[in-house]
């Protein structure tokens, strides 16, 4: 058995099974080290790297205990920590630069990229629909007594425009704050603030709420791009 991130123990992964691992930190290794160039650090392009791999890494270690006869649906914060643990173990010095440059004058930075990779994991999941196939054997699932047709969540409306998400770059960049500043600012969360910055889609209040926080209105920050704005249903 070996200790996890954060101290419980987790079977040792086969030999085989570790190169998997190995091989995903080393190409983490090599992505952020394309991130760096004779401008600088890029941060933005880190994230994604970041997130990705910590994503890939925990697929690797939740594929190989998912194996194991014993495992157990509890494990799953021990494999997201323990995923965490090995992005910022292989590549630290990279992961600093993007933790002092996305979470400047923070307490702890590194211990907040490590709560933004924890989170892109359980995203991830929710958005694929796998946590009960991963996280529940099919030994352990109860019998089925009846079919029960899921409810449908309502829908929700969503603003699409990249000239708005061009317009709060510009004054993110315009008065020097992080990412992670203007998110506290505007009071979202900092990975919605960057998906909005790179798919240009965003639900109704978000933008509302990111329009707040430059002292325009919604409208005027969608109208004052002069492109065409969808709605999204």
């Amino acid at each position: 058995m070996t200790k996890s991130a954060s101290g419980s123990q987790l079977p040792h992964l086969t030999p085989e099974e570790l190169d998997d691992r190995d091989l995903e930190e080393s190409r983490l290794t090599q992505r952020l080290r394309d991130c760096e160039d004779h401008d600088g650090f890029d941060s933005e392009r880190a994230m994604h790297v970041l997130h990705n791999s910590a994503i890939e890494i925990y697929k690797i270690l939740d594929s190989a205990f998912f194996k194991r006869p014993h495992y157990s649906h509890e494990w799953k914060d021990e494999i997201i920590s323990s995923a965490v643990f090995r992005v910022l173990y292989a590549s630290f010095s990279y992961v600093r630069q993007y933790a002092n440059q996305e979470y400047k004058g923070r307490n702890d930075p590194i211990a907040d990229v490590s709560e933004e990779l924890k989170e892109a994991i359980r995203e991830h999941l929710k958005t694929t629909n796998i946590l009960k196939p991963i996280f529940m054997p099919p030994a352990l699932r109860p019998r089925a007594i009846g079919v029960f047709a899921p409810s449908k969540p309502s829908p929700r409306k969503s603003v699409s425009s990249s000239g708005a998400a061009h317009k709060t770059l510009e004054y993110i960049d315009a008065h020097g704050l992080t990412r992670q500043e203007f998110a506290s600012r505007a009071k979202i969360n900092v990975r919605t603030l960057r998906r909005f910055l790179t798919e240009k889609s965003v639900d109704r209040s978000t933008i509302q709420s990111i329009a707040s926080a430059m002292d325009v209105t919604a409208e005027s920050l969608l109208k004052a791009t002069g492109l065409l704005n969808k709605v999204i249903l």
